[in-house]
This record gives C-alpha cells, sequence and structure tokens, in this order.
C-alpha cells in the first residue's frame, strides 16, 4: 500500500488533499499509526481503516497538524475583542445572542478560547459558541476539556488560567465556560451546510483557520461559499495567515490588520465600517443571505393565483411556504429577534406546517429559549414522529437544560431514523442533509452523553 493510497482514502472519506510532495508525510503518519496499533501489515491497516472509524480519526489526527493552544494567535483574539464584537454589537439588537462558530475545532482550546474571551467582556450569557471537526477523537477530547501544559503556552495561560482547576498534571475547564459550547460533527467538504439542525447558519463570527491550507482549489472555493451562506449579514470570517485568499472565490469584503486578513459579508448598507473609514468605490452587491431553504419545499410564486382557481389546501401549503421563506431571510440576515416573532405570526397562522412548526423550534432555540423550543419541537413531532433532525434539535435543547437522559433519548431516535433510510436520502427540513452522515452526528451525541 502506498502513501498515494492513503492520501486517497483520506481524500474520499475526509476531502482533505495531500499533493505528492506531501507523500512522505502521508507515509511516517500510516507507519506511525500501525506502531501504535500494533498493525502488522500495510495491507491489514488499509483493511481496517476501510471499516474502523476510530482507526481512521486517528490517522486524521497524524496527517493534519491538529496543534491548538488557548488563545493561538493573540493578534486575532485582540481583533475579536477590539474591533469585531463593538461592531456586531452596534449592528444587532441589544438583546441580540451572538452566535459564534470555530470550524475544524481540533481538542477544543479555540472555542473554549472565544467563550472565555467573551466571559471577560460580560457577554458570556448573550453568546453561544459551536466547535465542528471532522475527527471524533478530537471532539471527544474537546467535549472531556482536560488539557495540559502543552496548551497553556504563552498568553494562553495567563488568559485561560482562571477558568482552569488543576487535577494532578491535567487542568480542567470550568463548568462556566464548558457550558458555553457545543461541539458537533462536521465535514466542511462532504456535509451540508448551512443547516439548521447542526446550528450552522445565521453566524456572527466563523473561525476557520489552518484548515483549508488541506484542501485543493476547487474544493476550497466550493467551502468557502458555504462559510459565507452560513455567515449572516455583517458577520466576520477570519482564516489563519498561512490560508489561502478567499476573495478570488467568493464576494466579501476584506482589510488586512495586524493579525492577517480578515472578512466581512455585508449587505447593501454595510460596508466594513469597524474597520476602515470609508467604502470602496463601485463595490459589488453582497451574497444574499446564508439559510438555504429546506429540500423539497416549494418555491413561492410571485403572484398569487385569483381565489378558486387552485384548492384551498393547496393555497394553504403555498402561503405556508412563503411564510417559512420569511422566516429563514430573517434569521438569515442575523435579525433572530424578528425571526422569532416572524416565526410566532407563522406558526399561529399555519397550525399544519411541519415547516414553519421546525423553524419556530429552531429560532427559540438560538434565542436561548430551549424550554419554549422543547414544547414547540414536542408539538411538531406530535404531527410526525418521523422527522430525524426534529428530534436532533430537541434533544440539544434538552441538553441544555440539563435534562440529559430525555437528551439521549432524542439523539437516539434520530439515530434510529436516519440509520434506517438509505444513506444517501435526504431527510425532510434538512437542508439538505444526507441519512448516512446525519445518523453519524446523532450517534456522536449519543456517545457523548454516554
Amino acid at each position: 500500500m502506498s502513501a498515494a493510497e492513503i492520501a486517497r482514502l483520506v481524500g474520499e472519506r475526509a476531502g482533505l488533499e495531500f499533493p505528492p510532495e506531501r507523500y512522505r508525510d502521508v507515509d511516517s503518519a500510516l507507519r506511525k499509526l500501525m506502531r501504535c496499533h500494533g498493525i502488522g501489515s500495510a495491507s491489514k491497516c488499509l483493511e481496517r481503516l476501510d471499516h474502523d472509524q476510530r482507526l481512521f480519526d486517528a490517522l486524521l489526527s497524524e496527517v493534519t497538524v491538529g496543534e491548538t493552544w488557548f488563545f493561538r494567535d493573540a493578534a486575532q483574539f485582540a481583533e475579536i475583542r477590539d474591533r469585531i464584537i463593538p461592531e456586531l454589537r452596534r449592528l444587532r439588537d441589544p438583546q441580540h445572542t451572538l452566535r459564534v462558530w470555530s470550524a475544524g475545532c481540533a481538542s477544543g482550546e479555540e472555542p473554549y478560547s472565544l467563550a472565555i474571551l467573551f466571559e471577560e467582556l460580560g457577554l458570556g450569557a448573550q453568546t453561544r459558541v459551536l466547535g465542528t471537526d471532522v475527527s471524533r477523537q478530537a471532539l471527544a477530547r474537546a467535549r472531556a476539556a482536560s488539557y495540559s501544559k502543552w496548551s497553556l503556552r504563552g498568553d494562553g495561560a495567563l488568559r485561560a488560567g482562571p477558568w482552569l482547576e488543576k487535577t494532578g498534571r491535567r487542568y480542567e475547564l470550568k463548568d462556566t465556560i464548558r457550558s458555553r459550547v457545543e461541539f458537533n460533527y462536521l465535514n466542511l467538504v462532504r456535509d451540508a451546510y448551512p443547516v439548521l439542525s447542526g446550528n450552522v447558519w445565521g453566524l456572527d463570527l466563523v473561525l476557520c483557520r489552518n484548515v483549508l491550507i488541506y484542501m485543493g482549489r476547487e474544493t476550497i472555493g466550493a467551502v468557502a461559499k458555504r462559510l459565507v451562506q452560513a455567515l449572516a449579514t455583517g458577520g466576520y470570517l477570519i482564516t489563519a495567515p498561512t490560508d489561502p485568499l478567499l476573495t478570488r472565490w467568493v464576494e466579501l469584503e476584506s482589510v488586512t490588520t495586524k493579525a492577517g486578513i480578515i472578512y466581512r459579508k455585508a449587505g447593501e448598507q454595510l460596508r466594513f465600517k469597524a474597520l476602515r473609514s470609508a467604502p470602496k468605490k463601485n463595490a459589488k452587491p453582497s451574497l444574499s443571505p446564508g439559510v438555504v431553504r429546506s429540500s423539497g419545499a416549494p418555491e413561492p410564486r410571485t403572484r398569487r393565483p385569483k381565489s378558486g382557481h387552485i384548492p384551498a389546501l393547496q393555497d394553504e401549503r403555498e402561503n405556508a411556504a412563503a411564510a417559512a421563506t420569511r422566516v429563514r431571510a430573517l434569521a438569515g440576515s442575523g435579525d433572530i429577534e424578528k425571526a422569532v416573532a416572524e416565526a410566532a405570526s407563522a406558526a399561529a397562522a399555519h397550525a399544519g406546517s411541519l415547516e414553519v412548526a421546525y423553524l419556530y423550534g429552531v429560532l427559540l432555540l438560538s434565542a436561548d429559549r430551549p424550554r419554549e423550543a422543547i414544547t414547540t419541537l414536542k408539538g411538531l413531532l406530535y404531527l410526525d414522529r418521523t422527522l430525524a433532525v426534529a428530534h436532533f434539535v430537541l434533544g440539544t435543547a434538552l441538553q441544555r437544560e440539563r435534562k440529559f437522559a430525555a437528551a439521549l433519548r432524542a439523539f437516539g431516535k434520530a439515530h434510529d431514523i436516519a440509520a434506517g433510510l438509505p444513506e444517501d436520502h435526504v431527510l425532510p427540513l434538512s437542508d439538505g442533509e444526507q441519512a448516512g452522515r446525519f445518523a453519524m452526528a446523532a450517534a456522536l451525541r449519543v456517545e457523548a452523553l454516554t
């Protein structure tokens, strides 16, 4: 088995690309993996990698640089603190919950650093931080939130220290910070997003650092477009200085700072006011807000037919679909509070619409109203028990309320429904998520609770 075969396997399973000049690194990673797991031959290792997810996760950890520490790249965190957060606070409603995503979070130091930063600013209760990664092994370490001194280098030791408790040779993160961060499995190349069930939509800030360097040009372009779609209007995207420039693929405003390039998704009236004094001349219009329509949802007609030309049921379906579109547009713009209000009105007007009820439940959870979200989602599941995505979001709401046994049942139900379908089946109301990958994400949530 050659390094090229392993590189191809990693590309097929995880979407990462390794050019021939990096085959030596791949071969070294393979040999280390075989030694650590007592595998005698390369062919046997390849056979196990085909079905052993944990072994494959270990391979991913070896072939990628998962090294990270608290407050890595202090200059970028300074930009977040001094420029980005004040601008987002100015643009958003005072009660707005800031939604932040660490894409490719590895063992969790980055999203936890963000949570600490918000806590320092007195905004901890008004933020939700999401960390995602393609490695199940890394996500398990992130959820455990137990670190060695290697994660506490430089400024990180001073900043993170007050939020850690020493236990033997390890440092355990306090629950105040752990509770601010949610971890989910997500493959940036293979999975569907923006996606409501995974909370990857309408984001104010996205950090995707030292991830794009493992992707080919075509893949980078596709991922960049979806990252932009996941941003709310006025939201920011930060990559690492070593990552490729994204403006060749997507329409983003950008500025060079001491921390590197910072991007912003601007609307027609938002022109990077925080990071420069004057707007660009001949600026192009921004991309449309980023939450995509549920698969299978009909497009609303631009002109409604005269009464009596279509059956009343079809008329109601079109009205409900149009209402859902309005809710999604508001959510995608980042105005969660108005989106919740619009969803509440739509839910009252279209009580039989599964999509409207689902949107309302997701938005209530995003607005940090988990109890109301639980009630809404249970009502939705009373109408249709087969909605895997609704069970998944219900599990998230229950977990936030610390009802762990009930959350475990909800995630288990989401897994069982998805696992019983063909792997490439697109789940209803899922924004394009396939059953096979969704089942794996749900299984990870079950594993984290057991």
